[in-house]
């Protein structure tokens, strides 16, 4: 049986790829062409923020370099891409050595800590707290 540290590495392997040709992507793209992309149904149907909205803009902003606005889109792309960086190097290093050089935070408890994140920023949006540049 796997690790969970094991079955994110493969899965993050496979991630990669597609990952930086959507950023490439997102980089190519006008400012407009995000005007062009479907609405979001939620928002459609409610008029309230859903827990995503602000993603599309948060990943645009960081394939544009732009971290801080990045984050203040949606601060979960950010922390997911950080730490997706910082694992991959990790174990790329552990399994170079052939035994644990650097430890990283539990998958699970990463997977808590970006549900936090989600559900926060999302009770801010709604409460007007948090407004997106």
């Amino acid at each position: 049986m796997e690790t969970t540290e094991a079955v994110f590495y493969k899965l993050g392997k496979i991630a990669f790829l597609p990952f930086l040709a959507g950023m490439f992507f997102l980089h190519l793209m006008k400012p407009e062409a995000l005007l062009q992309l479907p609405q979001c149904v939620f928002y459609q149907v409610t008029k309230y923020c859903c827990p995503g909205c602000g993603v599309t803009r948060a990943l645009y902003s960081l394939a544009h370099g732009k971290w801080v606005t990045s984050f203040r889109y949606h601060p979960l792309v950010l922390y997911l891409v950080i730490y997706y960086f910082f694992f991959m190097t990790a174990c790329l290093i552990n399994r170079r050595a052939g035994r644990c050089m650097i430890r990283t935070m539990k998958p699970e408890y990463v997977c808590y800590i970006a549900i936090a994140i989600l559900l926060l920023q999302w009770i801010l949006k709604l409460t007007g707290v948090w407004v997106m540049p």
